[in-house]
């Protein structure tokens, strides 16, 4: 393990894949797009030639941080992702080696199964890396679909996961490139165009069987699998465990519980618990060893990465007598095996003053997987961005041929202004449209050119976080559609949901410190729709990061009050029209059955039924799995508004689960150490 002044250091110093040209302009407030005389939402004028560069508050970005081959390279392998869900929750697929003998009837328990076995493959394909003498990421090393569908939704929580390569997936680092971008191009050259099937390729197929013994295609992995092996603490030995059992304790369950041979009982917060007195134990043997959760502050304005804040925090730790003196097994069982027990000893030390920092470290300890996040849910939350991709035909074969791509064009050019909008309200959260968030997704997937980017085109690293409170995010998207309109004259959607009123803009302005801009428009690109309907939907507020409190008494009194909000809209979108302020279009895409924004819910939690299954909520529109209990969770710490979150395969262990511990994340001065 090299000294964590080297990880830190040698993380910033690779070459992004696309040479940046910066330009920076000296104005007091330059602008990136300016205003144009605009009055509702009438018809956008026509796209005239795709730019070849955007400015982005000060600064000038040359060539565009995205393109439209990106985003059609992405979208051939979203559908793949999608054909290969259709696949396992096809009703004549037989599984049953799955589940240990228990078959799993409902198509999304199903699924979720399949994501658990996924998660367990990626940790085989990193073990496999590791092994590999190459250091170019050639058709041996290409991962298998659903490996590559887990790795996906990793890199779409970039903070995340540029952490974890400097801690967990160091093969990874080995690879040139692989740090610095999601093989985009390799992964959708492998996908037959017409049918989004992989395409047969033996030499990445016996590559895969030879180093894991298990089929490379994933359906068949899935039929054949019973379970997987999980570390024991106690003993250090494999242990084998089902991932479902027909008393819901299987691996992949809510209540997942299993004894071992000698009377251990193991949950997912015990092997949680373990991986933490590990990290404990190496992070005090090695020096370059630091602690999930350290190595990033909230508001990072230098692309340059240093040991300084994780080394804080293990020093504020190791003055802390358990866990500078106690082996692993000791201190799991001084902490009674429990994150709640081991949460109360670090705070009895008062080494932390505020309380956020030890809930965004606890949070990657909440189950025994290697990695920070928990991968299965975070598949399950990009599950819905994917399908919403296919319902609106995006993913169809032949949907963006060269003479086509006008659509993908405007996504491009929304979402530098979207970020330029970023620049502007530095303290404010926005929330983008679905054609602006599969561009934001693209620039991600390129991870080292992303943090690059954002932290010089904007300012800072701006993280993706797909997990907010559905109320929170319904106001942020009011705020964001407000200021686009003020910015950049033009309506921020033209989808059909009724938008919150015109500010009034010096006073809105001032009050999130936006300055309205002056100067030439191409006005084209911002309206973000042709006026064909699928391209109006496209600028749908993006709801797949929506967290769902169900039987809240706040949340369901705020939903209230958003469906009178939306009665009130459409009455004033109405007479908007025969004032010839609103295209008459508009007003009948609302009528014609829209969907309004957050008030018909994205699911991306899972809510465990009485078989231990994810599965739908009543009286809630949309299944698998995005919501939150507001009951109790046993085992949990530190519950947020008496409200937590079920994860695949447990219930999260109650700190992870903890809404405001998860959207907050943790400021430098956090860090309190002594004189």
């Amino acid at each position: 393990m090299p000294s964590l002044k080297k990880v830190f250091s040698s993380s910033s110093s690779s070459t992004p894949p696309v040479a940046r040209t910066t330009t920076t302009t000296s104005d007091a407030a330059p602008p990136s797009y300016a205003t144009q005389a605009a009055s509702g939402d009438l018809a956008p004028p026509s796209f005239s030639a795709f730019p070849s560069s955007y400015k982005i508050g000060y600064h000038v970005a040359t060539p565009p941080l995205v393109t439209p081959l990106e985003l059609k390279q992405h979208l051939v392998v979203l559908a793949a992702f999608h054909e290969l869900k259709r696949a396992v929750q096809a009703p004549d697929l037989v599984i049953a080696g799955a589940g240990g003998g228990c078959s799993v009837e409902d198509k999304d328990a199903r699924w979720s199964v399949f994501l658990c076995e996924a998660v367990e493959r990626f940790e085989r394909w990193i073990a496999m890396l590791a092994t590999s003498e190459s250091v170019v990421l050639g058709p041996a090393e290409l991962p298998p679909l659903d490996v590559a569908l887990v790795w996906h939704a990793y890199t779409l929580n970039p903070k995340w996961y540029q952490e974890d390569t400097m801690r967990v997936l160091t093969p990874l680092r080995r690879f040139d490139g692989l740090t610095s971008a999601y093989p985009l191009e390799q992964l959708a050259a492998t996908i037959d165009p017409a049918t989004f099937l992989p395409i047969p390729n033996p030499t990445q197929a016996a590559a895969w069987t030879a180093f894991t013994g298990s089929p490379f295609d994933p359906i068949v992995a899935f039929q054949q699998t019973q379970g997987r092996s999980i570390l024991d603490p106690m003993t250090k030995q494999g242990v084998f465990v089902p991932y479902v059992t027909p008393d819901g304790k299987g691996y992949a369950q809510q209540g997942f519980e299993f004894t071992t041979s000698q009377g251990f009982r193991l949950t997912h917060e015990v092997l949680g618990v373990a991986k933490f007195t590990r990290d404990v134990v190496r992070a005090r043997e090695q020096e370059g060893y630091f602690f999930a959760g350290t190595a990033f502050s909230a508001r990072e304005t230098s692309s340059v990465i240093t040991a300084t804040r994780a080394t804080a925090v293990k020093t504020a730790f190791f003055k802390i007598k358990e866990l500078a003196t106690l082996d692993d097994v000791q201190m799991g069982q001084h902490f009674r095996w429990s994150l709640s027990g081991a949460r109360a000893a670090i705070e009895l030390s008062r080494q932390f003053r505020n309380p956020r920092v030890l809930s965004t470290i606890f949070s990657a300890y909440s189950q025994g997987s290697p990695f920070s996040l928990e991968l299965t849910t975070a598949v399950l939350r990009q599950g819905t961005f994917i399908q919403k991709m296919v319902d609106l035909g995006w993913t169809r074969t032949g949907r963006f041929d060269e003479e086509d791509d006008t659509v993908l064009k405007r996504s491009v050019a929304r979402y530098h202004a979207f970020l330029d909008l970023i620049s502007s309200m530095p303290s404010t959260f926005c929330v983008p449209t679905l054609d602006i968030d599969l561009a934001w997704h693209s620039h991600q997937l390129n991870a080292f050119a992303y943090r690059e980017d954002t932290m010089k085109f904007v300012g800072r690293f701006i993280d993706h976080d797909d997990k907010v409170e559905e109320s929170a995010l319904s106001t942020s998207y009011d705020v964001t559609a407000r200021a686009w309109k003020v910015r950049f004259g033009v309506p921020y959607s033209i989808c059909g949901c009724p938008l919150p009123d015109e500010p009034v803009t010096k006073k809105f302005a001032s009050k999130i410190g936006l300055a309205k801009k002056e100067g030439p428009l191409a006005p084209g690109p911002l309206i973000g729709a042709t006026g064909d309907d699928e391209d109006c939907d496209a600028t749908h507020a993006s709801e797949h990061n929506s967290v769902i409190i169900v039987d809240h008494p706040t949340a369901q009194k705020n939903r209230s009050k958003r469906e009178k909000e939306l009665l009130l809209r459409r009455t004033r979108d109405e007479k908007a029209v025969t004032k010839g302020k609103l295209s008459p279009e508009t007003l009948q895409r609302q009528r014609d059955g829209h969907d309004a924004a957050f008030l018909y819910p994205m699911a991306l939690y899972p809510y465990y039924g009485v078989w231990g299954y994810p599965g739908y909520v009543a009286g809630c529109a949309v299944g698998t799995g995005a919501y939150i209990n507001s009951g109790a969770c046993d085992g949990g710490a530190g519950m947020g508004g008496g409200a937590c979150a079920a994860g695949v395969g447990g219930c999260a262990g109650g700190v992870a689960a903890v809404v405001e511990a998860e959207v907050a994340v943790v400021e430098e001065e956090e860090v309190s150490l002594p004189p």
